[in-house]
């Protein structure tokens, strides 16, 4: 069956609208002459957000877009990173420039809310499409790969040597987002002596560890200076967007996957591998069920099951995985030079 697009795109501003009907799926927004709507604001990105209908509802993904794409729920803005699954009609937002009402349907059949395709949406008229989108920003939950990362032994690195622990995080920044820009992060914030950062895919955050430890390897082995030495901790979850000013993330899977990075021999009650305190991965238990079963992935790493750690403020123990990888560099290529 063919899926039609009822999108009505509207100027908050000029107060005008116009109403397109698109028979594919799925269908890209954007600037670009490429797109299947094609939009001439400056604020809208060449390739801003991509609609796709499945089972009977949308799911509506930025496009790493400069000014955003937002839904309208419960009566505020809300701010999508990534993919975000609704049910339509919705009501979304491009690049803080246009409102746009997104009806769908099958051919023959009605949209999802029993009205023809053409029907007018007078139920607009119930929101105020000139409600701030900027100032009522609220959580967004995404669901994606978290990676946490730590430099090991910092305070007695700025104690001994201030300028040797500076020159030291400047080389771990340069690897660690250069690793992540390969690997396509969502999200990246640092923590001083570390990294907390998002993908969308599991298997993206796993690579992208094993070619930080790599690259840091390297360097260690080729240089007189003191080693470079981390630890990652690597676990899948909701994230959420806490403001779009501030662009940070929380939840309780962020809070876990700090806990595992940090994690010592002495939270489990028996390990079945030994546990080092350096230069390694860790992975949770669902983080491992969401890859175990990639070739890609199996072929490039091994997975020990440690056993169950109990971790402070997290209710009941988790299951942890030694990650160990394989020779190779995989798909690393070059990395950023110097000493």
């Amino acid at each position: 069956m063919d899926t039609i697009w009822t999108l009505k795109v509207s100027d908050p501003i000029a107060k005008n609208a116009d109403e397109h009907v698109l028979r594919k799926n799925p269908i890209l927004l954007g600037r670009s002459s490429e797109m299947d709507l094609r939009f001439t604001r400056r604020k809208i990105s060449n390739r801003h957000l991509v609609l796709t209908y499945e089972d009977g509802r949308v799911y509506v993904e930025d496009l790493d877009s400069t000014n955003g794409t937002f839904i309208y729920k419960k009566g505020m803005w809300l701010r999508i990173h990534g993919k975000l699954r609704a049910r339509p009609p919705i009501l979304i937002n491009v690049g803080k420039s246009l409102n746009i009402v997104v009806k769908v349907a099958e051919e023959g059949a009605v949209v999802r809310d029993g009205t023809d395709p053409a029907l007018d949406l007078s139920w607009l008229n119930k929101i105020d499409p000139h409600s701030s989108f900027v100032e009522n920003i609220q959580e967004v939950e995404t669901f994606e790969a978290i990676l946490v990362l730590d430099l090991c032994h910092s305070s007695e690195m700025a104690q001994a040597d201030e300028k040797m622990a500076f020159h030291m995080k400047k080389k771990l920044k340069d690897i660690c987002e250069w690793a992540f820009s390969q690997f396509n992060a969502r999200f990246i914030k640092s923590t001083g002596d570390g990294y907390l950062t998002t993908f969308s895919k599991p298997g993206s955050a796993l690579f992208a560890a094993k070619d930080i430890l790599t690259v840091l390897k390297q360097r260690n082995e080729r240089t007189s200076n003191p080693p470079i030495q981390v630890r990652v901790a690597l676990h899948i979850g909701n994230t959420y967007t806490i403001d779009d000013a501030n662009q940070d993330i929380h939840g309780n899977d962020v809070n876990i996957t700090f806990r595992m990075e940090g994690v010592t021999e002495d939270a489990f009650d028996s390990t079945s591998v030994s546990l080092p305190m350096t230069d390694r991965i860790l992975c949770s238990k669902e983080f491992h069920s969401s890859v175990c079963n990639d070739e890609s992935i199996t072929s490039e790493f091994r997975f020990h099951l440690i056993g169950g750690a109990t971790m402070k403020g997290i209710k009941k123990p988790k299951s942890l995985y030694l990650v160990t990888p394989l020779s190779g560099n995989g798909e690393q290529t070059s990395p950023p030079i110097g000493p």
